[in-house]
């Protein structure tokens, strides 16, 4: 089986049945996107409309848990990959697009933005051609340890590598299904069936990634502007604890 297919279905399951456990449903919108699984791996993605007329701006958000990124057309790079899924297109003659303002059809730029990126940034590569028997592009596709991830208009965030599968064979039918791994030492893992061996990191920057896992790097505070704690204050009666107070905060009952 294909190991982007398991991955979802894994992270599909794993969600349900957190939500099941909190009495909350799949179709519970909203409520639903903030499991454990999202608040790890979820993210949203912006689909935006602009009409060529009156400029008025149509936005779709949509949850994701991972992101599949084409690596046709001169793609050379993860950052190359990411510029050309966020690449405006524009609908023309033939293909216009009803503007809810005007109430006609009209030319208009489509554009596909990360509206909100995860902690765990998941890359799926297209490597496989469904359209061509199931073939594979097995060409290099660079990416680094680091990278700056862009999202809303002018955003920028962090990311660490920390996991990369790699697919060996020629097409989805047959192969076999390799990892790398870094552990909290910052040391890379080969995990190849049961046997793990220790590699460097120029051996896994080489390798032709199929699905990479980044960790979102959160800025530092400087000393300066880390607040020592407050200790917990005792509410006095009738005040309760907000789960969104900070420590010491009380937080008083409504007037009646």
């Amino acid at each position: 089986e294909d190991a982007h297919e398991y991955l979802r279905q894994l992270l599909d399951c794993m969600h349900e049945e957190v939500l099941k456990a909190r009495g909350v449903k799949t179709s519970d919108g909203k409520i639903a996107e903030t499991s454990m699984i999202s608040r790890v791996f979820g993210g949203y993605l912006c689909n935006t409309l602009t009409c060529g007329q009156c400029q008025y701006v149509s936005k779709t958000f949509n949850h994701f848990l991972d992101m599949s990124l084409d690596i046709n057309q001169g793609v050379k790079s993860i950052g190359g990959a990411i510029d050309a899924f966020t690449k405006p297109e524009y609908l023309s003659a033939g293909n216009e697009w009803k503007c809810e303002k005007c109430k006609q059809k009209v030319k208009a730029k489509k554009q596909m933005v990360i509206h909100k990126l995860p902690n765990v940034l998941v890359i799926h590569l297209k490597r496989f051609s469904y359209g061509n028997m199931f073939a594979k592009i097995t060409k290099p596709v660079q990416f680094s340890a680091e990278m700056l991830v862009p999202y809303g208009e002018k955003g920028k965030a962090k990311y660490e590598l920390y996991g990369v599968v790699v697919h060996h064979g020629h097409s989805t039918h047959s192969g076999h299904y390799i990892a790398y791994v870094k552990a909290s030492n910052g040391v890379w893992h080969e995990m190849n069936d049961s046997h793990v061996s220790v590699v460097s990191v120029q051996t896994v920057l080489s390798c032709q990634a199929y699905i990479l896992f980044y960790s979102r790097v959160m800025p530092v505070a400087k000393p300066e502007e880390t607040a020592p704690v407050k200790p917990a204050a005792v509410p006095p009666n009738g005040a309760s604890t907000g789960p969104n107070a900070d420590v010491g905060e009380i937080v008083a009952p409504l007037k009646p």
